[in-house]
């Protein structure tokens, strides 16, 4: 398998610099290390990375934790649309904290009043 291209690194503005300023305790600011990063040729590329890879801490691509976790939940939002009028998008409905539509309200009516006629007739709980 191939490495990903890591090369953008090469050409970083924080190259050399302590991790200490991308890396701040809870609390303390991180207006300096966005300072940097601004400035930065490749902050969009480091910044794709650390959506990517998953990156929980620390300040990349001039972004913090909040912003990639944003990033990533609207990134699995796009990619995963809501499939209307089925189980399953009455069940991404909840996940996303979004009320139901009436199509997923009914399929969900639907699969509740099936799983238990099925239940019954199967001599489940008997």
């Amino acid at each position: 398998m191939l490495s990903p291209d890591h090369s953008w690194r090469d050409r970083a503005a924080c190259r050399g610099m302590g991790p200490d300023l991308f890396f701040p305790e809870r609390g303390e600011l991180t207006d300096e290390a966005k300072a940097v990063c601004q400035g930065c040729p490749v902050s969009h590329a480091c910044f794709i990375f650390a959506v990517q890879s998953g990156e929980h801490h620390g300040i990349w691509g001039g972004k913090s934790e909040r912003q990639r976790r944003d990033v990533r939940s609207q990134t699995v939002i796009q990619q995963n649309p809501i499939l209307h009028g089925t189980e399953q998008g009455y069940t991404a409905h909840w996940r996303r904290n979004i009320p139901a539509c009436d199509d997923c309200r009914w399929a969900h009516a639907d699969y509740v009043r099936r799983g238990k006629y099925r239940r019954i007739n199967m001599g489940v709980g008997r």
